[in-house]
């Protein structure tokens, strides 16, 4: 089914909605209202949906409103989220789409005919459909998104012609689903979200093939761009682990909006950089109250001239700043390691030389374009293939055939900061001094995560053994975890730090990494990203394979 026919007599505003107010509360000039509504009503029950409304103690006139669809784990932190929309003028709605949000006494409730929507059910299996893609989790989240908006309109303080809807991870496909089929929603912004969610996908049967098919044009992301008229920013970051980076050009080109803009922040997974953030909410400012800004569309090809490969940027109108990004790993977005490309100057039109190594299979690369106005947005990435850059000069080869995966000489360009938290602080992420002088890399809140580690050629040697050094002023348990992309699983060896004025070395195997279930881990180099965690102010120096 097309999504046209999968919302063939659907009417978000048919039914009532059994609102049911159950307490309001202020806290720091914001009132917090939790409520119920009735989503959909069957045979064996109904949906009662948990919802809270944030906006200032003070409001008694409308204003713009943002319905906020969070990721299923509530990692995006919504109750931060919402007070900073507050804080720019909006009343913010939080639908507990799956019934998960914690601390939640009575959460989203679901019918026995479609606990397959329910987040204990569905946490398991995102991927469920029925007899047709109108029997998944994801249709379902989309109806009672949709109901919220009807909801919305029920309230004297919010603009009914400026309901937006943002959406993080889970959520921002959600987001896409709701700005593509609801003629209510004024403008969009999804995070972290853009369908093409089959990394590493294998051969499939006929079968499989067609349920793919059914699936991907009913319910999935790419399918509902397509459809989205109104205003829409895509965010996104490079190394996300559940958001395609390859696919962020492609999406936003199918998007027939005449507003449309794309970002992308550097070097990190579940978090934004301040710069994005930023660009965010200056675009927001005016798309969410119906007054969108003029927005350039900053263009990236590669070309080849004269015997050298060229990264060509056309920033459509003149820029205050460029920061042009370049990642040589032909491997899965999420264990890419970027680089920055100085820039030969700033201008409308600039041409950077790429010298590729003789190993170099493909090469990716797009730039942050920022403007006079202080809107940045990104180029869609771009990449090219060993075969269109044969010719060009070439660096010797890169082979990770060193021992010694970090030293304090190497900086901090192979590390970066990861947690739950909204922005990432690069300014937490120093080199710090040991005992004896000695530098290292540490993090001042957060885990410190590396895609280094595993790349050796060491990594795949059965007897393999990993020395690192630690320095820690007081007695802790730190945890390294290995996760393997290929298997989604996760290998934790725990590790305790005597603390004291001195390095404490820690030899690990593989065998010392456990996964959930209790099985060690075979070969270091089945895993391609590497977290420490519980280590805020630890130092880290010397990780050698020995």
């Amino acid at each position: 089914m097309t999504p046209i026919q999968m919302w063939e007599g659907y009417n978000p505003v048919k039914d009532p909605l059994e609102t049911y107010i159950q307490k309001c509360n202020v806290l720091n000039d914001i009132a917090e209202t939790e409520m119920y509504f009735t989503a959909e009503s069957l045979k064996d029950g109904k949906i009662r949906v948990y919802s809270k409304m944030f906006a200032h103690k003070d409001w008694d006139t409308s204003h713009p409103a943002v319905l906020f669809l969070s990721d299923l784990n509530a990692s995006s932190n919504y109750v931060e989220i919402s007070e900073m929309l507050v804080e720019q003028g909006y009343v913010v709605f939080v639908v507990d789409y799956a019934g998960f949000m914690p601390d939640v006494e009575n959460p989203t409730s679901f019918p026995d005919s479609l606990k397959y929507a329910s987040f204990e059910e569905a946490k398991h299996n995102l991927k469920y459909m029925g007899e047709s893609a109108r029997q998944t989790p994801w249709f379902v989240w989309a109806k009672i998104a949709r109901r919220a908006i009807t909801l919305m309109e029920e309230q004297k303080i919010i603009d009914n012609e400026k309901i937006n809807v943002v959406g993080f991870i889970h959520g921002a496909q959600l987001a896409w689903i709701v700005a593509a089929m609801d003629g209510r929603v004024n403008a969009a912004v999804p995070v972290m979200g853009c369908g093409h969610n089959n990394y590493g996908a294998k051969e499939v049967s006929l079968l499989e093939s067609e349920e793919e098919c059914c699936w991907v044009s009913g319910i999935c992301p790419e399918t509902y761009a397509r459809f989205v008229g109104c205003p829409i920013l895509y965010a996104t970051s490079t190394n996300s682990l559940f958001a395609n980076l390859d696919k962020a050009g492609e999406i936003m080109a199918s998007v027939p909006s005449k507003n449309k803009c794309l970002v992308v922040a550097p070097r990190t997974n579940y978090q934004l950089t301040k710069e994005s953030l930023d660009s965010i909410l200056l675009w927001a400012n005016s798309a969410f109250k119906g007054e969108c800004l003029s927005l350039p569309s900053p263009k990236a090809s590669f070309k080849i001239s004269d015997g050298r490969l060229l990264y060509s940027l056309d920033t459509e109108l003149e820029p205050a700043e460029i920061e042009t990004f370049i990642s040589f790993d032909n491997v899965l977005p999420p264990i890419r390691d970027w680089f920055t490309l100085p820039n030969p100057y700033v201008g409308q039109k600039v041409n950077y030389i790429v010298t590729p190594y003789d190993n170099t299979e493909k090469i990716f690369a797009f730039s942050n374009v920022k403007y006079k106005n202080g809107l940045m947005v990104s180029t869609s990435p771009v990449f090219i293939s060993k075969k269109e850059f044969e010719d060009v000069e070439k660096a010797p080869a890169v082979v990770e055939n060193n021992r010694i995966v970090y030293t304090n000489k190497s900086g901090l360009g192979s590390f970066s900061i990861e947690s739950y938290s909204l922005i990432v602080d690069d300014a937490q992420l120093k080199l710090k001094t040991g005992p004896f002088g000695i530098k290292g890399v540490s993090a001042e809140s957060g885990y410190l995560r590396t895609n280094k580690l595993t790349k050796s050629k060491f990594a795949a040697e059965k007897n393999s053994i990993l020395k690192i050094d630690f320095y820690s002023k007081e007695p802790r348990d730190i945890r390294i975890q290995l996760f393997s992309f290929n298997t989604n699983k996760a290998y934790v060896a725990k590790c305790f730090l005597k603390g004291g004025e001195r390095w404490q070395k820690v030899l690990l195997t593989p065998q010392d990494f456990k996964s959930d279930d209790g099985k060690p881990l075979t070969l270091f180099s089945d895993t391609q990203i590497t977290l420490f965690k519980n280590v805020a102010s630890v130092i880290i120096n010397n990780i050698i394979w020995i």
